[in-house]
């Protein structure tokens, strides 16, 4: 039946009968098969003698494309090669892995919603195995070397095509982890593809990876540099944003001094109350100083900001908070000038 006989030419081509891997172990008669398999049409037996045996006589070159053929049927069963005294073709029920991705991709270009799109563009790309029949060299044919290498080339295209809607998808939908993942497969079949790497970097950054970012951008700059080009300007300006998206991202996020909201005060009791016992007993000794000493003194008083009791409980406002308490205690006691908050900042920092 022709679902037990299966035909991989993505990646290292093969035959599965049943599951089990069928061997042919000849390179041209493999890639007679191949030949045959994507034109799906009927070829004139002249056409393939004189592809795949150009240096042979028209005679000999016959013959050789019958023992090969002969082979094909041994390996695939006779029904699945088609042939008169003129032309061969395979029989279209055959399953074969480029006429399959041909077809989901057809089907995917017709799904009207996103989800069945995205799953047809997944089962299509599963297909794709690092190319078209890797690792295939007829030495003496060059018309068939050529073939394979502008075949591939399509396949290749249509296979980044489907792996950059994909991404588009996924990104749409907010899944960056399969975006990503997408978009590197893309730099697998093209690795100094420029865009892929930009759109890569731009994943990475909006899915809160900053390092792997630039890391991609670093890699991008090296692979061009081998052929002797540079980043675009549209990749720079990419990286400038995300190199300095860490540096806007804490100005934006420094906080602000704002009264205590009662979802933010979680204190210990018994620190506040230390605080408070400490404050005012400072206050009074301060008062008791000032008004006992005889001698004329500097009467001026700084208060640094309370820093580590801030880092120390989390809470950078109660350190501001106790400062502004602490100023405001002191600066009601006669006879002692208080400096500024502001002032002390300034000096603090400085």
């Amino acid at each position: 039946m022709s679902e037990e006989i299966r035909l991989f030419l993505f990646g290292p081509p093969r035959i599965e009968h049943n599951g089990v891997e069928i061997h042919i172990g000849r390179q041209k008669v493999v890639g007679l098969l191949a030949y045959m398999a994507i034109e799906a049409v009927a070829v004139s037996r002249e056409k393939l003698a004189a592809m795949f045996w150009p240096e042979e006589e028209d005679v000999a070159a016959r013959a050789n494309l019958r023992h090969s053929l002969s082979l094909l049927r041994t390996a695939l069963g006779s029904e699945h090669i088609i042939s008169n005294r003129e032309t061969v073709r395979i029989d279209n029920a055959l399953w074969i892995d480029t006429r399959e991705f041909d077809a989901i991709l057809h089907k995917s270009a017709e799904a009207v919603d996103q989800a069945t799109q995205i799953r047809l563009l997944e089962e299509a790309i599963g297909l794709f195995k690092d190319g078209l029949l890797t690792g295939i060299r007829i030495s003496d044919s060059v018309e068939f070397d050529d073939w394979s290498f502008l075949t591939a080339e399509s396949y290749k295209k249509r296979a980044l095509e489907t792996c950059n809607r994909l991404t588009e998808l996924y990104e749409a939908s907010g899944n960056f982890t399969q975006a990503i993942e997408m978009q590197r497969r893309v730099l697998m079949l093209e690795p100094q593809n420029e865009a892929a790497h930009c759109r890569l970097m731009r994943l990475y950054s909006e899915s809160g990876n900053r390092s792997a970012a630039l890391h991609q951008f670093t890699l991008c700059k090296k692979l061009l540099a081998e052929e002797g080009e540079a980043p675009d300007d549209t990749t720079l300006e990419v990286y400038e944003h995300i190199r300095h998206k860490k540096n806007m991202l804490a100005v934006h996020e420094t906080p602000v001094h704002r009264a205590p909201s009662r979802k933010n005060v979680n204190l210990n009791t018994t620190t506040v109350l230390i605080l408070v016992v400490v404050l005012i007993s400072l206050s009074l000794f301060i008062s008791y100083f000032l008004n006992s000493s005889s001698e004329p003194m500097d009467k001026t008083l700084a208060v640094l900001p309370f820093t580590t009791i801030g880092e120390a409980t989390g809470k950078v406002w109660f350190g501001d908070c106790l400062l502004d308490l602490v100023t405001g205690e002191l600066s009601r006691i006669d006879g002692l000038q208080v400096v500024s908050k502001t002032s002390v900042l300034y000096l603090s920092e400085s």
